[in-house]
C-alpha cells in the first residue's frame, strides 16, 4: 500500500512540477543546452544529468530535462548513476510510465522523477540539504 502511495504522491510531484514550469514561463522558451554539453553536466551538488537530454528549466535547485528514450532507461540510468557515485537510495521506483528515485548522500539529498510528456521523456532532478 505504502509503494502505491509513493507512486500517487511521485505522479503529483512530476506533473505539479511541469505545470509550474509551463504556468510560470514567458512566452520566449529558455535556452536549450547542446547535448554535448548537457551530457558531461551536473545538477547541483554533484547529480549527473541524463546524457543526451535537453535542458528546458533550471530554477533554484530542480533542473527540467527532456529526452526522447524510454521513462524505464531514464530511470534505470538514475538508478545505478545514483549508486554507484556513492548516493543511498532511500526510495526507488522504476516502471515503464513514471520514475520515482530519492536518494541522499552526506547532507545532500535528491529527487529525480521522470514522466512521458507527449512524444518525449521528462526529467526532474531537485538537490536539497539534508541536514
Amino acid at each position: 500500500m505504502r509503494s502505491k502511495a509513493l507512486r500517487t504522491v511521485a505522479a503529483g510531484g512530476v506533473a505539479t512540477v511541469l505545470a509550474l514550469g509551463v504556468a510560470c514561463g514567458n512566452s520566449n522558451p529558455a535556452p536549450a543546452a547542446s547535448p554535448t554539453s548537457t551530457a558531461t553536466a551536473t545538477a547541483d551538488r554533484g547529480v549527473p544529468l541524463y546524457p543526451g537530454a535537453t535542458q528546458t528549466r533550471h530554477t533554484g535547485s530542480t533542473t527540467l530535462l527532456s529526452t526522447d528514450d524510454s521513462v524505464k532507461q531514464v530511470g534505470d540510468f538514475y538508478a545505478d548513476a545514483l549508486s554507484r557515485d556513492g548516493w543511498k537510495t532511500i526510495s526507488k521506483y522504476v516502471g515503464d510510465y513514471s520514475a520515482n528515485i530519492v536518494a541522499r548522500r552526506g547532507h545532500d539529498g535528491v529527487t529525480v522523477q521522470v514522466t512521458p510528456l507527449g512524444s518525449h521523456t521528462a526529467i526532474s532532478v531537485s538537490t536539497y540539504p539534508t541536514g
